[in-house]
Formats: C-alpha cells, sequence, structure tokens
C-alpha cells in the first residue's frame, strides 16, 4: 500500500483458536500488514486504518474467554504501528443482520468516508486525461506509454487540449498521478516507453485466474502450466488478445510471479 493510495486492513482473526495459537497468529499478521506499509514508503503521508474482526464468535465456550480473546487482539492492534486503529469488532457470522455485523458494517462505512476525506481529489485536468486513455484504450486492457505518446502526437487537436502531456516524461508523471490516486494502474519497467498504463486491471485478473494460477482441484490450468514454470511462449498463445509483455509485466507487478 502505496503512501498516497490510502486504505483499510480489515484483519480477521478465527477465535476459535487457543490464546498462545491466536497470539502467534495475531502477532504475525500484524507485523506482516506493518511491513508492507514500511515497504512502500519512509515517509507516508498518512496511516491506512486497521478494523479487527473476531470471527466465529460462538466456538467460544465462555464469556470470560471471549473477553480475554478481546484483550488480546486490542492490545497487539493498539502497539501496532505505521497503521490508525479504528476498533475491534466480535462477529457471529451465523446471523446476517446480527447486532454485531451491523457494527462491522457501521465501521467499514465510517472509515470509508474518512478515505475520502483523506485522499486526494482527482483534478479536473486528471480526469480530463483519464476520459481519453479510456477511449484510447477501447476493448484493450491497457497502453505502452511509447505507443500512447505517438497517439497524443499525432491528433491535431493534441497542442490545443492543455490535459495531454506533450512529452513523455509529463505523461509519465500524469499516469504516475492517476495510480497514486488508485484511478489507473501504472506499471514501471526500464524504460518509460514500455512502461503500461492499465485501464482495467479487473479484466486482467478474470483472465489469469484459472489460467496461470488455481486451486488443486482446477483443472482448466492445466494447459498452460503443470509445474509453475509459464514458458513465455505459453503467455503468447494463451492470451491470443493481448500483447504477451503486458500479461508478462502485469503478472511480475502483481507478484503472482517471478520473471
Amino acid at each position: 500500500m502505496s503512501a498516497l493510495a490510502l486504505g483499510m486492513f480489515l484483519f480477521v482473526v478465527h477465535l476459535g483458536a487457543c490464546l498462545e495459537d491466536l497470539k502467534r497468529t495475531v502477532s504475525y499478521w500484524l507485523s506482516f500488514i506493518q511491513s508492507q506499509v514500511c515497504m512502500e514508503s519512509s515517509a507516508p503521508v498518512a496511516k491506512p486504518y486497521l478494523l479487527a474482526v473476531g470471527s466465529h464468535a460462538d466456538s467460544v465456550k465462555t464469556k470470560q474467554e471471549l473477553e480475554e480473546k478481546e484483550r488480546i487482539v486490542r492490545s497487539f492492534c493498539q502497539d501496532a504501528e505505521n497503521v490508525d486503529f479504528v476498533d475491534y469488532v466480535t462477529v457471529d457470522c451465523r446471523y446476517s443482520e446480527s447486532p454485531s455485523l451491523t457494527q462491522l458494517r457501521a465501521h467499514i462505512l465510517a472509515t470509508h468516508d474518512k478515505l475520502q476525506e483523506r485522499v486526494p481529489r482527482v483534478s479536473f485536468q486528471s480526469h480530463c486525461f483519464h476520459v481519453y486513455l479510456v477511449s484510447e484504450c477501447g476493448d484493450k486492457a491497457g497502453l505502452q506509454l511509447g505507443s500512447l505518446m505517438k497517439t497524443i502526437e499525432s491528433d491535431p487537436l493534441s497542442s490545443r487540449e492543455k490535459f495531454l502531456p506533450q512529452t513523455l516524461e509529463a505523461l509519465h508523471e500524469a499516469c504516475s498521478n492517476l495510480n497514486k490516486r488508485g484511478v489507473t494502474l501504472y506499471i514501471q519497467t526500464q524504460s518509460i516507453e514500455s512502461s503500461w498504463i492499465i485501464i482495467d486491471k479487473d479484466m486482467l485478473l478474470r483472465e489469469v485466474n484459472g489460467s496461470v494460477f488455481a486451486p488443486a482441484d482446477f483443472t482448466e490450468h492445466k494447459s498452460l502450466t503443470q509445474t509453475g514454470v509459464v514458458p513465455f511462449s505459453k503467455i503468447q498463445s494463451s492470451f491470443p488478445q493481448f500483447d504477451p509483455h503486458l500479461i508478462a509485466d502485469f503478472l511480475v507487478h502483481m507478484e503472482f510471479c517471478r520473471e
């Protein structure tokens, strides 16, 4: 999570575990969350929110045990650095309209409103540029910046449209700004020309799901890989509708695989 792409961690803990296992689990995952926040920025603008949820409350035998487990989770969450702890909610998921689930939904909505206040607004110029990107992509998931720059340069109206970047460096900055605000996904490669601006990330996620990675009982991906190693030629033949370099760079960027 980057410093500008603020969000919320929904930290779900299974209350059926014994006290020692609960402590180890909570400690491990909170350390993981904090490391991910630190990894992106050494000087975050604002902390992401952390909302803790204790699930399977019905599996806990006594009220005293439930209260002790809540105390443990709250203590760990309050001591966690680099996150802004919201609250802890004990949930019995057997009832969709239980008071605890109503409380959880209220917390999520309230936190979302706080995020909207903290996230930098997309300027009108950035909004116009995003509309332009969507129109240029058409049914494509994304474009390389070098190709996009040539399209802008060949547009007779580009010099009069103030929202269109006039240089490759300005295009890189505009795409980075949209990425920081969570509007698009910008994948930077070794050169600016070969970097990707992704308009429809969900489209790519749908395509690779069940093809490159899948659960053990899912067999549709077997034609692509049975070893965990995916040759580039297989990506070319399996995703003919996309530029294979786009799929490869996307998979590496999302940490679904390593090159």
